[in-house]
């Protein structure tokens, strides 16, 4: 079969190359490389350009308007003609078995619509102490190992649902299972990849390795600061109220929508108490903004009221 690697790039001239070093070092090398250009106004496009023209391997270089990694990674897609593609991110490395690796379950089972490996995540540094799939309850589903792959046995769907656990560029999918679930939601400016999989998860069968397959490059500006986790938060809240209010969409039955229920009101009981070191006027936004969303009342508690009582005091006026 053959197999695409599919590559958003966005300001990415400073690492680039380092994450294209490792798409050439595969041990099965990729049939095409494609590379988004999404806007960017450094040297990105240029890089990618020569990279493709000097390279062996097949490269496509894509370029257009600014309009998110979503909107890039569509891109690619459409552009895509081989049975398999392997996302990646621009600034984070594959292992040299990446695409070797899950190849082989593809080949193994044809009714694979995804499969997936674990990732480490790293900065300047050096290693982060867990990997991805470090703790996630996914790794509690039933499974079938064979060939050194789990192949899940259990609807995955609410385990995705509850919390993201495949990596994309430590993924591969089967692009006649991506042309009948459909492509990347522009709509979500984050939980987009968690989206694509919980359609894509309808489609065909899903397996995981426990090896780490690609390095995730974590940067100063990735989203680990309060404010940041909190917007999260909220796209996965209205991730979840999506799927609740369109179950033929995802093909889910009454349990699932239920089940889905349930996580909205978990995530949007954290993001309320999230708001709550953020101030009196971040709390009231946010209920009122879960109120509208999803038509859930969430309460705060004492703690969380006194909690953001005392923030604002902290903050000063235009908090409270």
């Amino acid at each position: 079969m053959e197999i695409s690697v599919l590559i958003p790039a966005y300001n990415a001239g400073a690492h680039l190359l380092s994450a294209l070093a490792t798409v050439e070092n595969q041990t099965r090398l990729p049939d095409q490389v494609i590379i988004v250009d999404d806007g960017s106004s450094d040297e990105t496009f240029a890089i990618a350009t020569k990279w493709a023209n000097t390279s062996p391997l097949n490269g496509i270089v894509l370029r257009q308007q600014n309009g998110g990694v979503s909107t890039a990674r569509n891109s690619a897609l459409a552009r895509c003609d081989t049975a398999l593609a392997a996302f990646m991110d621009s600034d984070d490395l594959l292992m040299a078995d990446h695409i070797q690796t899950l190849e082989a379950v593809f080949e193994a089972d044809p009714g694979l619509a995804f499969a997936f490996g674990d990732q480490q995540e790293f900065n300047e540094a050096g290693d982060y102490p867990n990997t991805f799939h470090a703790g996630k309850k996914f790794l509690d589903c039933p499974f079938e190992e064979r060939g050194g792959f789990r192949y899940l046995t259990s609807d995955v769907f609410p385990y995705l649902a509850a919390g993201n656990f495949v990596s994309t560029s430590a993924s591969m999918v089967r692009m006649s299972a991506v042309t009948s679930s459909g492509p990347f939601d522009v709509t979500l400016p984050t939980s987009e990849d968690r989206e694509f999989f919980l359609r894509l998860s309808r489609h065909g069968g899903v397996a995981y390795s426990r090896n780490v397959l690609a390095r995730k490059r974590m940067h100063d500006s990735s989203l680990t600061e309060s404010v940041g986790d909190l917007h999260v938060v909220r796209n996965s809240v209205l991730l979840l109220a999506n799927v609740v209010e369109n179950p033929d969409r995802y093909g889910i039955d009454a349990e699932t929508q239920a089940i889905c229920r349930e996580l909205i009101l978990e995530n949007a009981r954290g993001l309320v108490h999230g708001s709550s070191y953020l101030g009196l006027r971040a709390v009231a936004d946010d209920v009122a903004w879960v109120l509208e969303t999803t038509g859930e009342k969430i309460v705060p508690s004492l703690r969380e009221r006194l909690r953001a009582f005392y923030h604002s005091i902290l903050r000063g006026p235009g908090s409270a």
